[in-house]
C-alpha cells in the first residue's frame, strides 16, 4: 500500500491487510459525512507497532496531520475535503479490482 501526499510518498508497505483497511476508512467516513471530524487510527494485528496510519484532526489547523510509524516524512496538513474524497477513492477503486462490476452500481460506504 503506498499513500501519497501532495505528491511525496508518506508511506510505502507490504502486507497491509487492504480490504480490512478500506472498512475501517468506510466506518471513519460515515462520521466525518456527518460533521464528526474523528481521528482515523488503523492498527492491525498483524503488526506489533501502530499506527500503520492514522490521520488526527487538529481543530486550530482545521485539517487533519497523517502519522505512521513506517513514514519517515514530515507530515502536512490535510484539509477535510482531501481527507474525505482520497477514502471514498482509495475504496472505490479498491471494490473495482477485487470485483471490475461494480464500477457504478455498488454501495461502498
Amino acid at each position: 500500500m503506498t499513500i501519497e501526499i501532495q505528491n511525496v510518498v508518506f508511506l510505502n508497505m507490504e502486507g497491509i491487510l487492504l480490504v480490512e483497511f478500506a472498512i475501517e476508512l468506510a466506518k471513519w467516513l460515515r462520521q466525518v459525512r456527518e460533521g464528526r471530524f474523528r481521528n482515523f487510527y488503523y492498527a492491525s494485528m498483524d503488526f506489533e507497532i501502530e499506527p500503520i496510519f492514522a490521520l488526527f484532526f487538529n481543530d486550530s489547523w482545521d485539517g487533519f496531520v497523517p502519522a505512521s510509524v513506517w513514514s519517515d516524512k514530515q507530515p502536512s496538513v490535510i484539509s477535510p475535503d482531501t481527507a474525505i474524497c482520497a477514502a471514498e477513492k482509495y475504496i472505490r477503486e479498491l471494490a473495482v479490482h477485487l470485483n471490475p462490476l461494480c464500477q457504478d452500481s455498488c454501495r461502498l460506504y
